[in-house]
């Protein structure tokens, strides 16, 4: 489940000489690693990062938060800067050893402005492709978001739009799921009760 969604953009805080000449287009097969590493540590359970953009001295990622968080700051990523820190020795582009980069931007978004942003990565690039499996796990849970939205705002009496949004989160969603049968059931009976009308 998807508790929230964060755009966040970082540049190196301190950069040291080496820093100032950095590309991040060129060192993008270590973004990549960092982010495999990052995501195969966190993603079973709490949070991944889609990476979104590489610029000559900043980066933009996605931050996806799969637990529910009372305070949501930079310091999610840290295991991703830490593995280019150790791993891929990044430390000799910053000047401040405990700290590479800063966050340009840190912001909540929308799912529908997640998915805006992911929309301008071509599926022909090197950007979707080393990370589809991420983006299409993160495409594939608007409906959910959508439900648990509705759920949150709903009240003891469901209005006509929230009732015929829930069928169809029921509809797209039938075929997935441990409740799959009990989808099926529901929407089975609903269909007997429209056909009523007809």
């Amino acid at each position: 489940m998807i508790y929230s969604l964060y755009s966040i953009s970082l540049r190196l805080k301190t950069p040291s000489q080496e820093g100032k000449k950095i590309n991040f287009n060129d060192n993008e097969k270590d973004l990549f690693e960092a982010l495999k590493e990052f995501n195969a540590k966190f993603r079973s359970w709490s949070k991944r990062l889609i990476l979104t953009k590489i610029e000559h001295n900043f980066f933009r990622l996605i931050l996806v938060v799969e637990k529910q968080k009372d305070k949501i700051s930079t310091r999610e990523i840290r295991s991703f800067t830490a593995y280019l820190n150790k791993e891929k020795n990044w430390s000799v582009y910053s000047r401040e050893s405990s700290k590479l980069f800063e966050g340009i931007k840190f912001s909540k978004i929308t799912f529908n402005e997640a998915k805006e942003i992911i929309s301008n990565i071509s599926t022909d690039s090197t950007l979707y492709n080393m990370q589809k499996e991420d983006i299409v796990f993160l495409l594939q849970k608007e409906d959910i978001m959508e439900i648990n939205n509705i759920a949150l705002e709903a009240n003891d009496d469901l209005t006509d739009e929230q009732a015929v949004a829930i069928f169809n989160y029921l509809l797209k969603t039938k075929n997935l799921g441990s409740n799959n049968d009990d989808k099926k059931k529901t929407i089975m009976q609903i269909k007997d009760l429209l056909i009523k009308w007809l």
